[in-house]
């Protein structure tokens, strides 16, 4: 038994503002086909830790990258989280709501507000259609990345963050690492760490470690990607774009505004093997 982990076996429906405090807790699904968190009203919820220095332990699947939750020592798994940990979502067939295998903010006046915590482990694969979107997060509004890390999700698209047409992210801070995308070349499983509909900004933060079996190990950009600050690093495509990848496809082109902020380094170490037009 692990005293630090609560079970889920339903999805929590947020509908009034707040602040959830991780307090280096796991929140881990049990269900099947079942998500931990879907925010659905018009409202504003931060996601904070005030045991940042909690440890938790993961396994990683060989196949898929997925992180699994382990336990509380450094024998139950060899990756270690600090703090608090929403974890075990999945989302395994595609329907109105088949987005979002962590948190699925599903309402355009929802802000979510991520200042500490870990979204880790979660998924949103559909085995038939592969569309799901989101395995860590699907914003479906406003989205709000300052701090915590969301790593080691699993997805069709977006492993770590899908961005909505016409909504909005911004990151400042914290991590984006180790998401990945279905495998399978054929599909279009792009944006390992981050797919892009709508606007996404970076002004801060790492995004690092991230694959796709396609375009977009970093991030995929169908919508607009800002990038004023931060740091994009050592992500991997199958075929183009280990950092970054532009929708040049059809009429739908993506827009890439850079200012400021790095993408790799150096290309042939890091394995961030370029910005793809």
């Amino acid at each position: 038994a692990h005293p630090n982990v609560y079970k889920l076996t339903d999805m929590i429906t947020i509908i009034t503002s707040g602040k959830l405090d991780l307090n280096g807790k796991v929140l881990q699904q049990t269900s099947p086909n079942t998500r931990i968190f879907r925010l659905d009203a018009a409202l504003t919820m931060e996601l904070t830790d005030s045991n940042p220095a909690a440890k938790h332990y993961f396994s990683k699947d060989a196949a898929t990258g997925l992180y699994k939750y382990e336990g509380e020592s450094p024998a139950d798994g060899p990756i270690e989280v600090d703090g608090g940990c929403i974890t075990g979502g999945n989302i395994t067939e595609i329907s109105e709501s088949g987005n979002g295998g962590g948190v699925w903010i599903s309402y355009q006046d929802v802000t979510l507000i991520m200042r500490g915590g870990n979204v880790v482990g979660n998924m949103a694969v559909d085995s038939s259609s592969h569309e799901c979107k989101g395995g860590g997060i699907y914003d479906g509004g406003r989205f709000e990345l300052k701090g915590g890390q969301i790593i080691g999700n699993y997805a069709d698209r977006g492993g770590g963050l899908q961005v909505n047409v016409t909504r909005s992210a911004i990151m400042e801070g914290g991590v984006i690492a180790y998401n990945s995308t279905y495998n399978d070349p054929e599909s279009t499983t792009n944006g390992g760490g981050v797919y892009v509909d709508g606007t996404f900004t970076m002004t801060g933060g790492i995004i690092k470690g991230n694959s796709s079996a396609r375009y977009g190990g970093g991030i995929y950009v169908y919508g607009t990607f800002i990038l004023e600050g931060g740091t994009i690093t050592s992500n991997s495509a199958g075929l183009n774009g280990g950092g970054v990848c532009i929708n040049t496809d059809g009429d739908a082109h993506g827009q890439f505004i850079m200012t400021g902020g790095v993408i790799g380094g150096d290309a042939e170490s890091d394995g961030n093997r370029r910005t793809y037009r």
